[in-house]
């Protein structure tokens, strides 16, 4: 009998086991599976694509100033943003029909600093499929939609954490 390949059962495996880890922590499989490109200018008037950001994680997360869930998860979302920004993940936090000023204010009094793309037209929330808001996609480092969540949630929790250290091979914080 010819040997199972190997190499497919373990990255089936592995995928199963992100899965699993990124379902421990309350994200669910999002419907679709590649994640859609896009261009938009952040708080400071630059360009923001996310195929900038292949070969590391993103926590892309849809918002806004008067969203209360938004605003309560803020702070624990920098605190998973500077714990492993320089380890292969990328928080951007795109707002939702807002002005540049409204939400630089807001990010300045919360002291939060990481990149706010400003989706003013909605027209990437809608290659999302997002219909309410707090809702976050996490992407891997070759652009595919590996968890979402939708509704609040403490991105700063020692489980969160240790699901991405794992995720990122890094230690974090």
């Amino acid at each position: 009998a010819l040997a199972p390949d190997s190499s497919a059962a373990q990255r089936g495996q592995a995928a199963t086991s992100v899965d699993e880890l990124l379902k421990s922590i309350g994200l669910s499989k999002p419907a679709i599976s590649s994640a859609p490109d896009f261009n938009l200018l952040d708080t400071n008037g630059s360009p923001v694509g996310l195929s900038g950001y292949r070969g590391k994680f993103v926590l892309l997360n849809f918002w806004a100033t008067w969203c209360g869930p938004c605003k309560e998860e803020m702070p624990s979302m920098e605190e998973l943003s500077r714990s492993f920004g320089g380890q292969g993940l990328a928080v951007l936090a795109i707002n939702q029909r807002e002005n540049a000023a409204l939400v630089n204010k807001f990010m300045k009094a919360h002291g939060l600093n990481f990149t706010t793309p400003l989706d003013t037209t909605g027209r990437v929330a809608g290659y999302y499929r997002v219909y309410g808001i707090p809702v976050r996609y996490v992407i891997d480092r070759s652009g595919q939609m590996i968890g979402m969540k939708s509704g609040p949630m403490d991105w700063g929790a020692p489980a969160v954490i240790d699901v991405f250290r794992k995720l990122t091979g890094h230690g974090g914080g």
